[in-house]
């Protein structure tokens, strides 16, 4: 996967998950739900992460925090839950 270079930070992509936003009627906004490595390249300090950016047209928006519609809150939540099950280790 690609990495997002966002306000100085890395976001290293591993895996994602797209629903579609209430918010339009073409059905083009989308939450890009991001699971992956986030790198604050501070002394080794890798994490896993899980961030959520929304997608305009086929482009996702790296500048604008995503706001989660209330009517879109349980679309959101089960996509979390899905990149969770396909890519979090238990120990």
């Amino acid at each position: 996967m690609e990495k997002k270079f966002i306000n100085g930070q890395v976001y290293k992509e591993i895996d994602f998950e797209e629903v579609v936003s209430s918010h339009n009627d073409k059905g083009d906004i989308l939450y890009h739900i991001f699971y992956g490595d986030v790198d604050w390249h501070r002394d080794g300090n890798l994490q896993k992460a899980l961030c959520i950016f929304m997608k305009y047209n086929n482009k996702i928006s790296f500048q604008t925090p995503a706001n989660v519609l209330l009517t879109d809150l349980l679309i959101v939540e089960e996509a979390i839950s899905r990149l969770k099950a396909r890519n979090m280790e238990f120990k």
